[in-house]
């Protein structure tokens, strides 16, 4: 009787502590494995937005800077264009009313001396 019931007593406790044991191991392994894939979870999702987050930054950097340099150099070719265009058109007017001028005072002199040399 005191043998069985050693037996017995020793079976159930194995089987207990067999029981715990590989209860304690799977929730064990459930947790580590859980809490490795949550970490690299979060890890590559941080990794990610902070890629997308210096891309989205980066294309936005070089954009405005693009359309800053392209605003400016348009402005200054603009400037430049309407500026250079306008001392043109300033210097062949004075030019012009300089050539007619002298072409009028030409021919009316002439006209004074062809009139007086009649008299």
């Amino acid at each position: 009787f005191y043998f069985i019931l050693f037996y017995f007593i020793l079976f159930y406790f194995i089987l207990f502590y067999f029981i715990l044991f590989y209860f304690i191991l799977f929730y064990f392994i459930l947790f580590y494995f859980i809490l490795f894939y949550f970490i690299l979870f979060y890890f590559i999702l941080f990794y990610f937005i902070l890629f997308y987050f210096i891309l989205f930054y980066f294309i936005l950097f070089y954009f405005i800077l693009f359309y800053f340099i392209l605003f400016y150099f348009i402005l200054f070719y603009f400037i430049l264009f309407y500026f250079i265009l306008f001392y043109f058109i300033l210097f062949y007017f004075i030019l012009f009313y300089f050539i007619l001028f002298y072409f009028i005072l030409f021919y009316f002199i002439l006209f004074l001396l062809i009139l007086y040399s009649f008299i």
